[in-house]
């Protein structure tokens, strides 16, 4: 969100200067912590001209008994809406404002600071908002960006009514709560928890943690896990990427199985000339359908109770209700994708053969799922899936 009133002073630290700079700044080597362990007091601009923000920034550094002066930059540009909606707007909005920041010092900092606040759907109603903000750390010596975010707090309905309507958060306070400026004081956390929490202190826990790769920077290079001999094997990195990103991560692994699959179909057939095109429509039907449609579907039977109980039951509703319109709808698809024919075209090719597809699918389907949904811990059951799929598309690309 932008600030716009200046502020000539920094509360609780060292006065702040206000600039209006040209566009760039000197060529000057940037101050180290080191510099500023031995009391140099180098500058840290921040993005802001609001003092609740370049105060905040002060106190960050100082509670790690680095002694700095914040600079607040006036006209910095957050690149993003004037109510960031999203932890990726915001986060984007942050490191904006630090690199903008910099651009338009008149000197050059030690770091330059960027703070954004947004919102994020609400992790208690998908109805509602929380609001947070991002930090945004700039290391002026090696360019290296640390970010953090605060605490999320949920909005009330008014003001995410208002906010929703196309209203800034700081803007909606002043309305809902009858105030002036808001955001250059306490801001809605200060309003909302009564003082318990001031906008200030909610940055400050933030600035710190950004600050971490800063103070700690032989754990933060590219050398640190080899320094302590740390290594991980391709499968404990992919099983990472299922937890953090499993919808990507199950597409990409359903587009190379799948593809995979027709492939070595092809070559088990004796073909000559690969159909390349079959191929990369397997392929992509694997990566756009197959993954994240398997994925929420997986999902589904996990999340009831009379699964649990029951896997044979399980095995049969997968089977017989989930897989006949999935293979019908794979048929069509892969045909249209290969361009070869019309949609009329396809639906005769699909009915003309599906039946005998369907017949053989539940020969050799039903018995492998069974052991997966039985055997296979659920963040691995889509592993157990794509490797059973890979024998299914070697007999699919091998008909066809």
């Amino acid at each position: 969100m932008e600030d716009s009133n200046p502020s000539t002073f920094l509360l609780f630290w060292p006065p702040v200067q206000v600039f209006d700079p040209p566009r760039h700044y000197h060529d000057q080597p940037s101050a180290t912590l080191r510099e500023i362990h031995m009391n140099v007091s180098p500058k840290v601009c921040v993005g802001s001209l609001n003092p609740v923000k370049i105060n905040a920034v002060a106190q960050a550094f100082l509670r790690c008994n680095l002694t700095v002066e914040a600079v607040g930059i006036p006209h910095v540009n957050s690149g993003v809406n004037d109510q960031p909606i999203g932890m990726e707007e915001t986060k984007k909005g942050a490191i904006n404002r630090a690199k903008a920041a910099l651009k338009q010092c008149s000197f050059t900092p030690a770091y330059s600071v960027g703070l954004e606040g947004g919102l994020v759907t609400s992790c208690s109603d998908p109805n509602g908002l929380d609001c947070i903000a991002v930090m945004a750390v700039l290391d002026v010596q090696t360019g290296y960006i640390s970010t953090s975010s605060t605490g999320s707090f949920m909005l009330p309905s008014p003001l995410s009514a208002l906010v929703r309507n196309g209203m800034e958060l700081g803007d909606a306070d002043d309305v809902i709560f009858q105030r002036t400026n808001s955001k250059q004081e306490d801001g809605t956390v200060g309003i909302l928890t009564k003082g318990a929490i001031d906008r200030t202190e909610y940055y400050v826990h933030a600035l710190i943690l950004a600050l971490v790769p800063l103070l700690q920077p032989e754990l933060y290079n590219e050398h640190a896990c080899t320094k302590y001999n740390i290594r991980s094997s391709w499968w404990q990195r992919y099983s990472f990427q299922l937890r953090e990103n499993p919808i990507v991560t199950k597409s990409y692994t359903s587009a190379v199985i799948t593809g995979a699959g027709a492939l070595a179909g092809q070559l088990l057939g004796g073909r000559k000339t690969l159909d390349w095109r079959r191929i990369g429509a397997f392929g992509v039907f694997g990566g756009v359908a197959t993954g994240p449609i398997i994925h929420y579907w997986t999902k589904f039977l996990a999340s009831q109770a009379v699964f649990k109980k029951n896997v044979l039951f399980k095995t049969l509703v997968d089977r017989l209700l989930f897989h006949p319109p999935f293979q019908y709808f794979f048929f069509i698809f892969t045909a249209l994708l290969e361009g070869k024919v019309s949609m009329n075209t396809a639906i005769q090719n699909t009915n003309g053969i599906f039946i005998g597809v369907i017949k053989k699918a539940l020969m050799f389907w039903p018995p492998m799922m069974y052991m997966i949904f039985n055997k296979l811990p659920i963040q691995y059951q889509s592993i157990g899936s794509n490797l059973t799929a890979f024998i299914w598309s070697c007999y699919l690309g091998w008909a066809a």
